[in-house]
């Protein structure tokens, strides 16, 4: 059920009911926020926070909540799109998608406007007009439209359903419900035992995992290659509470009682907190409950080794077993600060009491923090050695199940026409493949050596079959979607091993680049920690070819052997790489990784690289905003210091900034007082 603006909602909190003026992302506060006024002067603000105006009500008639914190919403006689921040939709005007960021007033113009980040650069902005930032986007990404604009696929038969099912989705949103309950399902009454309960990622809202008793479901607990929880084969199903019936097990057994979007205290912090994720993380047995803290006393941010499970600003976030919370009666954190609080008993007593914003510890409305110059950075060599970890090294392959030669199958069952083939020319001119049976011999080669050959690296097999894996749960139908990645093994078919793990790496690179889901649950550091890994490896081309070395794949390999552990990227195995000779600097491998860092690795050098992969996607535009609200100095308002780390006009990240940010991740230092840089200790 989507809430949306204009919609009449009922909140768990004294069940106050109020209508959605405002939806998106506020100053100083992480993720997104519904805007309600109230129909009773029962809140804690007029619309403003922190001297910012996000909609207009009258005193204590506003509050700011959660998604989890709407109890019901009713959508009679609202005639706005059915859309919320984060989904898709079509703006009429530009005959072009986009994803909504912010829904509600502006300052520059009255009425409810949809701020929307588009696919193709065909808007007028960054997300910011006239000095205020609504959203973070690419320039000419943003766009600011009316509702008229907006077209929701599906829109009418989703109206109808609402209707139709308004009266039971009433009924079953009061089911309390929580982790290993068993519970019957809506519709075909399945019966099972409730095994997760968090967000699923490329998917909003709060699901519940449900292990079935029959084998009706969908999965094993798992979705797109991500485990939420086990089970057996297509025994497995996720759900929203809607689906929730009943709760079988009427009798409790005295266990806490707590879902996602409850307030606990967490014993070992003496903290309270809310409920964001039930289940059993990678590596752990058991259940766990994953908490946003009120207080910065967590370890984390929700994301553990590489994997997001909810959601909060860094060190709110903590994992405890069921031992460590008791259930409070406290509100919702994210519902009101402990001065709105006060705020809202102060009302009550009095209707002289000053609207909220002005009662709060207000903000400063600019911001004068002044970055560091670029050139008080320098680079901070020990990140190199830093741990990289790739999709494959946390994706559960089964080597038989998926063991390479499975793509020979796939290959042998899809069409390949004589057009995608010509595509791959000779290297000696001509074509590459005679016909569709040449290039699976090829491929079969490249397939063989990975796994069979002791010599392969274990790193690139376990890519293979990640790449076989994902093709595989495709499906023949969409598998044809990836000839050019089963082409571009078998291009490499008569070349020597080393070409062979290259190819297999750039397909897997080219395959997992696509995938959203994986990028969008890396955290900054890990993205910006691949991609600089990415780069070394690309520089160490650059350095050998500026010796005029013979340009062969075994020296190459051999060169890249000689700085790799210097520069902290995996060497090559193969029992075939030479040593390689240069005439024109015989002594290339005296001071050769000083020479690396000191005129290739080099700050202006990885600033422009990062500038570039931000660009490309590789490095996500808004993790980098969300770092930077995150990490706002404590006397400067967050909104004027992204202000002075984007441009406006272009949407660009200042250079110095860059480096602000790179800093906090340990790739740049602060120049030392006595810092020297590197000498020149090379011919």
């Amino acid at each position: 059920m989507t809430t949306t603006v204009g919609d009449r909602v009922k909140l768990k909190q004294n069940n106050l009911k109020g209508t959605v003026k405002f939806i998106g992302e506020m100053a100083g506060k992480y993720g997104v926020w519904y805007g309600i006024e109230l129909d009773k002067a029962q809140g804690s603000s007029n619309g403003s926070i922190r001297n910012v105006q996000y909609f207009k009500t009258k005193r204590n008639k506003g509050l700011f909540v959660k998604q989890y914190e709407i109890a019901k919403t009713l959508h009679a006689d609202n005639p706005a799109p059915r859309c919320s921040v984060g989904d898709t939709v079509k703006i009429k005007k530009f005959n072009c998608h986009g994803t909504v960021r912010y829904i509600g007033g502006t300052d520059f113009k009255a009425g409810t406007w949809y701020g929307v980040e588009l696919k193709k650069p065909l808007g007028k902005n960054n997300g910011t007009v006239k000095n205020r930032l609504y959203f973070a986007c690419k320039y000419r990404y943003g766009a600011f439209v009316k509702a008229d604009n907006i077209s929701v696929k599906g829109q009418k038969q989703q109206n109808q359903q609402q209707d139709e099912h308004a009266e039971h989705k009433e009924q079953v949103q009061n089911v309390s419900v929580t982790i290993n309950d068993t519970v019957q399902l809506t519709g075909d009454r399945l019966i099972g035992t409730i095994k997760f309960i968090g967000s699923i990622q490329g998917k909003q809202g709060v699901f519940y995992g449900i292990a079935l008793k029959g084998n009706k479901g969908k999965n094993d607990g798992s979705v797109n290659n991500v485990r939420y929880f086990q089970c057996g084969k297509n025994k497995g199903v996720f759900v929203h509470k809607s689906r929730i019936q009943s709760r079988l097990n009427i009798i409790d057994s005295g266990d806490v009682r707590v879902t996602v979007g409850d307030t606990v205290k967490v014993s070992k912090f003496q903290c309270h907190g809310i409920v964001q994720f039930i289940g059993t993380p990678d590596g752990k047995k058991g259940i766990f409950y994953g908490v946003e803290l009120k207080e910065e006393k967590g370890k984390n941010n929700g994301t553990v080794n590489g994997r997001k499970y909810f959601e909060c600003a860094d060190n709110f976030g903590i994992f405890v077993k069921k031992e460590q919370i008791a259930q409070s009666d406290e509100l919702p954190i994210n519902e009101v600060d402990g001065d709105d609080v006060k705020e809202v008993e102060e009302s009550k007593e009095s209707e002289e009491t000053q609207p909220a914003v002005q009662a709060e510890e207000a903000e400063p409305a600019e911001c004068d923090y002044k970055a560091p110059d670029v050139e008080a950075y320098v680079v901070d060599l020990c990140h190199v050695k830093q741990t990289v970890h790739d999709f494959s090294d946390r994706m559960k392959v089964d080597g038989k199940k998926y063991n390479g030669r499975k793509l020979l199958n796939i290959f042998d069952k899809i069409k390949v026409t004589e057009e995608e083939l010509s595509l791959w020319g000779g290297y000696w001119g001509g074509k590459l493949f005679n016909g569709k049976a040449d290039a699976r011999s090829k491929m079969e080669t490249v397939i063989k050596y990975a796994e069979k050959n002791s010599s392969c690296s274990k790193h690139i097999k376990q890519k293979l079959r990640v790449i076989t894996k994902i093709i595989t749960q495709k499906g023949t139908e969409k598998s044809s979607e990836y000839v050019h990645i089963l082409l571009l093994i078998a291009s490499h078919g008569n070349v020597c091993n080393v070409m062979k793990e290259v190819a297999i790496g750039n397909a897997y690179g080219l395959l997992t680049d696509k995938l959203d889901d994986y990028v969008q649950q890396q955290s900054l550091a890990e993205q910006m920690r691949k991609v600089l890994r990415d780069y070394r490896v690309l520089l160490v081309e650059k350095l050998f070819h500026s010796f005029e070395m013979m340009n062969n794949t075994h020296y190459i390999a051999g060169f890249h052997n000689q700085l790799a552990k210097a520069i902290g990227v995996t060497p090559y195995n193969d029992p075939n790489i030479c040593t390689p000779t240069s005439s024109k600097c015989p002594n290339w491998k005296k001071g050769l990784d000083q020479r690396y860092f000191a005129t290739l690795y080099t700050r202006e050098n990885i600033i422009e690289h990062v500038l570039e992969q931000i660009n490309e996607k590789k490095i996500s535009y808004q993790k980098i905003v969300q770092f930077l609200q995150d990490h706002c100095p404590k006397d400067c308002n967050k909104m004027g210091f992204l202000q002075l780390a984007i441009d406006i006009d272009t949407g660009l990240i200042h250079k110095q900034f860059i480096c602000w940010i790179l800093e906090k991740l340990n790739v740049f230092m602060m120049k030392p007082a006595k810092w020297k840089p590197i000498e020149k200790c090379w011919d």
